[in-house]
């Protein structure tokens, strides 16, 4: 918990899934204050059969859902360490909150790039972008709604697909 609030303190946003218990209760880091709580959801845009989900859950994002399907290729494709030979890796499907969970690190950083100013304003995009299921408000399955980068960043004030001009002229710069 201490760690959550130092990480947050410092401008972090903390990205924590919830967990793949298919109960009503969420993990902690997780459930932890401060922490992004993530759940999972497959590819029928469903709450995944593994998840864990609550009160604490603020949003949702593609974590797979092979044990439903049966089919390997309904996880999320990941490069990973080969198993059988630690030297080598291997892209392999996985399932989890924890493979739902970079995607919503990722476009928190996008935030970040796009001009955010600290965590509380990248969350705030992060939810009000999110699409919303099962119904207009938050709920304990997918807390503000699925994951959108698009919506985050519009949220924001950022438009989709475009650097702020000093960003573009910082790049140039550096080209040069």
């Amino acid at each position: 918990e201490s760690a959550v609030a130092y990480a947050r303190n410092k401008g972090a946003v903390v990205v924590c899934a919830a967990g793949n218990g298919a109960r009503g209760v969420v993990e902690y880091p997780a459930a932890y204050p401060g922490a992004v709580a993530v759940s999972a959801i497959g590819p029928n845009g469903q709450l995944a059969s593994y998840s864990s989900w609550g009160k604490e859950v603020d949003i949702a994002a593609p974590g797979g859902d092979i044990r439903r399907s049966g089919k390997q290729e309904d996880g999320i494709l990941q490069n990973t360490i080969a198993r059988e030979d630690p030297s080598r890796s291997v892209y392999a499907f996985y399932q989890g909150t924890s493979m739902a969970t970079p995607h919503v690190a990722g476009v928190a950083a996008l935030l970040f790039a796009a001009g955010a100013s600290g965590p509380e304003e990248v969350e705030k995009a992060l939810y009000a972008g999110a699409s919303r299921a099962e119904g207009a408000g938050w709920n304990e399955r997918y807390g503000h709604g699925v994951l959108d980068a698009r919506g985050a960043l519009t949220a924001l004030g950022a438009p989709a697909g475009k650097r702020p001009l000093w960003r573009r002229l910082l790049t140039l710069l550096w080209a040069l």
